[in-house]
């Protein structure tokens, strides 16, 4: 019997080690740098690793490499303290993108299967929760298009299963264990925020509550599950203070706001569900279904990518009628945590569907208002449905030998499906050329070479009807510092997808230097885009002849120093506070381990 159950085991790990051998594939077949929003993220990671070089592990506040002078720590879309970009000291950024879908897409599965086996699913039911997580095509087919700093999204699961352990640890009066993983989590939720992931964070966010609400409803510990979502998110904000509070004073001055939401019709909605969840979405017909919107999405924005396989995976035992008697036994059984996951799915229909005003309401949310899409809601569905596929599998009542198999048949079919789905859909929006960046961190990661410093102000002019040159959108010249340019008319969506709010003011093409007649260089100061009260400035001015030196060290990639606002000196502080509080539960509870263990070993 024990030799069996050893077999099933090594058989699961087997199953793991296939999917690991399926990621790499979509990795390396599909990831191949020519996502049109790479040219957003790859000259900012090259900047980002020449600073780091230069300076090792100091904070980058600004830059000039890009719009003529800009912040990065600010920034809530900056990758600059990922994974993503430290994995540059070692590879160059396209097979870094294709590392980090794979790592995260592991960590993923691996916390999907957590979550599922603390949700009492059986090992191979979790596992095949897992497969369906981590081969859902939201996060390939983010990785394809360029949307890198999304990949911390895979990480929900992970941090929901570390909440639901400290409960579990709470419970069996584990405190300090408990205190610890509760800790970790909001460590996780606070690298995702510093790692670039603000755009899903609220997904992230509601993903971890979720399935930490299901869990305590199961074990009835309602109040204490609460309680724990309340202190990791507290804990979490408290972390990420300074970050969060440097994003909020440059979104004061740059509100996103002017961008309405489209909406769908009730059949609209329906269709953009069942094709974006399960098979390919038909753009043209989502098209036609939405209402109003500034934008319209394209593929990749519709695409959820369960495929079919899970729809199958679900519905398929519903055909014996054994099946049949488990399903109604499971929903007499959970008649809460039904209706849970029915308002659950519920949230992004109600967030999509167009309704006279409702929009209009949607789009004064503080937290919403700052989007022009409320459609990447549809990836909280994901854990749900990998969960109930999951669910679904043991309904087949296979002998237990034969279990593992459905995860690795649901891993394969997947991984095809992704293979030749997403890459059909996606070929007009690949038209980005990395060659350029990848070449330069060749030669500055194997030969030490150095671009020239930036001198100049780079502006891309068109005539207009008049015969007037007039300064034109460049969003795929960012990488012009590599030729000692900043490229003023830069990709920056802060500023507004067609640069709306960005402050052109006086900016011209040419020599940062000597000093115009008004007293100012051809450049702009960064810290007014964050902090212009605090440097007696407003934002889009340009530096002054007297900040010469500061100017100096900001071409030469050296950290800056600029005034900070009495907010931002609290937020540093809380910062701080927040980590002493986290690294402190975490080594009070190794320590209790250790002294535990000792004492155990001196009355054994």
């Amino acid at each position: 019997m024990r030799v069996a159950v050893s077999r099933i085991v090594g058989t699961r790990w087997v199953v793991a080690a296939l999917g690991l051998v399926c990621l790499v594939v979509l990795a390396w077949r599909l990831i191949d740098g020519t996502g049109h929003d790479n040219a957003y993220f790859f000259p900012r990671m090259l900047d980002s690793y020449l600073f780091l070089k230069a300076n090792g592990l100091a904070l980058q506040e600004y830059t000039a490499s890009y719009c003529a002078g800009m912040f990065v720590f600010a920034n809530p879309n900056s990758i600059a303290l990922s994974l993503l970009q430290m994995l540059l000291f070692a590879v160059d950024p396209v097979v870094a993108v294709r590392v980090t879908f794979v790592v995260f897409s592991v960590l993923g599965a691996a916390g999907m299967y957590l979550s599922a086996r603390r949700l009492d699913l059986d090992p191979d039911a979790a596992l095949v929760a897992a497969a369906a997580y981590a081969f859902a095509g939201h996060l390939i087919t983010r990785m394809i298009v360029g949307h890198v700093s999304m990949h911390a999204i895979a990480l929900a699961p992970l941090v929901a299963w570390m909440v639901m352990q400290g409960l579990h640890s709470i419970a069996a009066a584990r405190r300090l264990a408990g205190a610890a993983v509760l800790a970790i989590a909001a460590l996780l939720i606070a690298f995702t925020f510093y790692s670039g992931g603000a755009a899903l964070l609220l997904q992230m966010g509601v993903i971890v509550a979720f399935l930490t609400v299901v869990y305590a409803v199961r074990k009835a510990q309602v109040v204490t599950g609460f309680a724990a979502l309340a202190a990791v998110a507290s804990l979490a904000f408290l972390i990420a203070a300074p970050k969060v509070e440097a994003g909020l004073s440059v979104m004061a001055a740059f509100p996103k706001d002017y961008y309405s939401f489209p909406g769908f019709t009730v059949a609209g909605i329906l269709r953009l569900l069942a094709e974006g969840l399960f098979f390919s979405p038909s753009v043209p017909a989502l098209h036609e279904a939405m209402i109003g919107g500034t934008f319209r999405p394209g593929w990749h924005g519709l695409y959820v990518g369960l495929t079919p396989f899970v729809l199958f995976m679900m519905l398929a035992p519903l055909v014996r009628s054994e099946a049949r008697r488990h399903l109604v036994l499971d929903i007499s059984h959970n008649r809460a945590i039904v209706a849970i996951g029915v308002a659950y799915v519920l949230v992004p229909v109600v967030l999509n569907i167009r309704i006279e005003g409702w929009n209009e309401f949607l789009h004064s949310v503080p937290l919403l208002k700052n989007v022009n899409t409320l459609l990447r809601w549809m990836i909280i569905l994901i854990p749900l449905f990998a969960l109930l596929a999951g669910r679904a599998s043991s309904y087949w009542n296979l002998p237990a030998a034969a279990r593992p198999a459905l995860a690795a048949m649901l891993a394969v079919a997947m991984t095809a499906f992704q293979l030749i789905v997403p890459p059909e859909a996606m070929k007009e929006g690949q038209t980005y050329d990395p060659g350029e960046i990848v070449q330069a961190w060749t030669l500055i990661h194997d030969r030490d070479a150095t671009p020239p410093q930036v001198t100049q102000i780079g502006m891309r002019l068109k005539r207009d009807d008049a015969g007037k040159l007039r300064a034109q959108r460049s969003g795929d010249m960012d990488h012009a510092f590599l030729s000692g340019a900043s490229n003023a008319l830069c990709y920056e969506p802060l500023f507004g997808y067609r640069l709306e709010r960005y402050p052109l003011g006086s900016l011209r093409p040419g020599g940062i230097g000597p000093p115009r007649p008004d007293g100012t260089l051809n450049l702009k100061n960064p810290a007014c885009y964050v902090y212009p009260q605090a440097n007696n400035c407003k934002p889009g001015d340009h530096f002054r002849e007297e900040q010469t030196q500061l100017v100096a060290d900001l071409l030469a990639r050296k950290p800056v120093t600029f005034a900070r606002s009495a907010r931002r000196r609290a937020a540093d502080m809380a910062g701080l506070a927040g980590f002493i509080i986290c690294f402190g539960a975490i080594g009070a509870a190794l320590a209790a381990s250790a002294l535990a263990l000792v004492r155990r070993r001196r009355h054994s």
